[in-house]
């Protein structure tokens, strides 16, 4: 895997693989794309995610409550960003206006990607213990502290995402394709060293009208944070 166009990337014949970790508890966000002209069918029952010996299928009979909103946000298109996954993803939060209303949806037991589409995908989070040292200089630091560095042989967090799919819904042989990944590194931020406060415009004013917005400087596609409730920020990456 690689870092490329601000995700992790897996590639093999037939799809791209795209993965972005930065959230808050390490949500593993991840998109397919189908590079081929047919069809390819993601078989969830089969494909796994792995935290550490916990092994758990993407697929588990559930039901989403999906919220539909018409609702103007705070930030303007320039700072949401274009890409996969827009420069939105590094606000520390969004609000808006409007109103929302939600459907019922069923979780499928196979997903199709449509050829030369991308279907995005993000179920399962790491969800990493706030680490404390008992050391109130470390805890509670007033500039950047390392907490931990780590081998893939005493990383205290391996993930691994196992997609199955192949190219009917009935298919006998399918292709396998696992992405793994372990936390290489722990960092404390003082608050004043993980986020910056940004002007952006507000829309929908005659005159001009300007909020101030929070936002990491700290955010990566391989990273991901914890934050307890006095501010500290926690990276693992």
């Amino acid at each position: 895997m690689k870092l490329q166009d601000s995700c992790i990337v897996y590639e093999n014949e037939d799809c791209k693989v795209m993965y972005n970790l930065w959230s808050e508890n390490g949500l593993v966000k991840f998109a397919i794309f189908n590079k081929t002209n047919s069809d390819i069918f993601v078989d969830m029952t089969q494909s796994i995610f792995s935290l550490n010996e916990l092994a758990n299928e993407y697929y588990k009979s559930r039901k989403w409550y999906k919220n539909i909103s018409s609702c103007q946000t705070t930030i303007t298109a320039n700072t949401m960003g274009s890409g996969l996954w827009g420069n939105s993803m590094y606000l520390c939060n969004v609000e808006g206006i409007g109103v929302s209303s939600g459907i019922s949806m069923k979780e499928n037991e196979i997903e199709c990607v449509p050829s030369k589409k991308i279907k995005i995908f993000g179920v399962y989070s790491v969800s990493p213990s706030l680490m404390n040292t008992h050391d109130y200089d470390k805890d509670y630091p007033t500039k950047t502290t390392q907490l931990g560095s780590y081998t893939r042989n005493n990383s205290p967090y391996i993930f691994t995402n196992c997609i199955v799919y192949g190219f009917s819904k009935d298919e006998a042989v399918k292709k396998h394709i696992e992405n793994e990944f372990w936390v290489s590194n722990i960092t404390n931020y003082p608050e004043k060293e993980a986020v910056e406060y940004i002007k952006v415009e507000k829309p929908g004013y005659r005159v001009p009208s300007y909020a101030k917005i929070k936002r990491f400087k700290i955010g990566m596609t391989n990273k991901f944070y914890v934050v307890n409730k006095y501010e500290r920020k926690t990276l693992l990456e």
